[in-house]
C-alpha cells in the first residue's frame, strides 16, 4: 500500500511540475514577443513633459498593437475563425471597457462640462493615461501568455 501511495505521489508530482514548466516556456514566449514589439516601437524623444506624455502614448499604443497581432496570429494556429472573430471583438471590447471606465472617473465626474466627458478626452495625455495605456498592454501580454498556455495544453 505505501509503495502505490508513493508511486502515486510521484506521478502527481511530476504533473505539476509539467504544468509549472509549461507555464514558465509560455511566459517566455510572451516575454520575448514583448521584447520584440518594445525594440520595434518608436523611442521617445521629446524634453517637454506634454510632448514626452504624448510620444509615450503613442509609443505604448504601438507596443500593445504588435502584441494584439501576435495573439491573434497566434490563436489562429488552435482556434476555429469563429472564435477568431469572438476574440477579436472581445480584445477591442477590452480596450474599449477600461478606457470607458477611464473616461468616467476622470472626465465625467461632474455634469457641468460635458464636451471633456463626451469628446475631449481622447486630448488626455496625463499621466494616468499613460499609466491606463501600460495596463493595457499588460493585459495584452497577459492574453498572449495564456494563448501559448492554452496551446501546450491541446
Amino acid at each position: 500500500m505505501k509503495k502505490i501511495f508513493l508511486l502515486l505521489s510521484l506521478f502527481v508530482i511530476t504533473t505539476a511540475n509539467v504544468q509549472a514548466e509549461g507555464n514558465i516556456a509560455a511566459d517566455k514566449k510572451s516575454t520575448l514577443i514583448y521584447e520584440k514589439c518594445v525594440l520595434q516601437a518608436p523611442e521617445a524623444t521629446a524634453v517637454q513633459p506634454i510632448l514626452g506624455n504624448i510620444e509615450d502614448i503613442a509609443r505604448e499604443r504601438s507596443i500593445r498593437n504588435c502584441l494584439k497581432k501576435d495573439i491573434m496570429e497566434n490563436a489562429s494556429k488552435s482556434l476555429s475563425k469563429n472564435s477568431i472573430t469572438d476574440l477579436e471583438v472581445a480584445l477591442s471590447n477590452a480596450e474599449k471597457s477600461l478606457f470607458d471606465v477611464y473616461k468616467a472617473l476622470i472626465f465625467c465626474q461632474n455634469n457641468e462640462d460635458n464636451t471633456w466627458c463626451n469628446e475631449r478626452y481622447k486630448d488626455d495625455m496625463s499621466l494616468e493615461k499613460l499609466m491606463l495605456e501600460k495596463e493595457l498592454t499588460s493585459l495584452m501580454k497577459n492574453i498572449l501568455t495564456a494563448v501559448f498556455e492554452y496551446q501546450q495544453e491541446l
